[in-house]
């Protein structure tokens, strides 16, 4: 009777094994189908921009008018500066869109007027900083925002317009 009760014994254990092993292959296949069908992407989009704020120091307050390119990767920025003293300061968010991590490798500052002199000695005497966030990296559904300010800092005269754009070069992390 022992020899049976062992017997029994055993082969409930393998049933019992073998019942496991089906749940858990069915489970990974679940689980694996789940991860092919997976859709990842890498997109990060300038989202936003926004006046911070601004210096006045004549009549006129100084503007920014301010375009996103359709494709979210370029901002095309135009300040408009009237005398000496102004400044204004553009608050720009930049977000990770996709699922995967990013990294923000730089932001390139590209003024529209590289090839004109005229422009280039009209401009001399106004500045423009950015927040440098070259580096950091960005979670999925992550923002990060950086300033770009303009500050017209010579004793000259006249209003400045000042045509800039900044593009966004990323890379995935993953």
């Amino acid at each position: 009777m022992k020899k049976i009760n062992i017997r029994n014994l055993i082969i409930t254990l393998l049933c019992i094994t073998v019942i496991i092993l089906a749940v858990g292959y069915s489970v990974l296949a679940i689980k694996l189908d789940a991860y092919k069908n997976r859709k990842d992407s890498f997109e990060v989009l300038i989202t936003d921009v926004s006046e911070e704020g601004s210096v006045k120091e004549g009549k006129e307050e100084p503007e920014c008018n301010t375009s996103i390119d359709d494709d979210g990767h370029t901002l095309n920025m135009s300040f408009i500066l009237n005398n000496p003293g102004d400044e204004i300061a553009e608050q720009v968010t930049i977000k990770n869109t996709g699922t995967l991590k990013a990294k923000i490798v730089d932001i390139i500052s590209t003024p529209d007027y590289i090839n004109d002199k005229s422009v280039i000695n009209s401009i001399k005497p106004v500045t423009i900083t950015k927040t440098d966030i070259s580096g950091k990296i960005l979670e999925p559904d992550e923002e990060v925002t950086f300033k770009v300010l303009a500050v017209y800092n010579n004793p000259s005269s006249g209003t400045k317009k000042i045509p800039y754009k900044l593009s966004l070069i990323t890379s995935s992390v993953e």
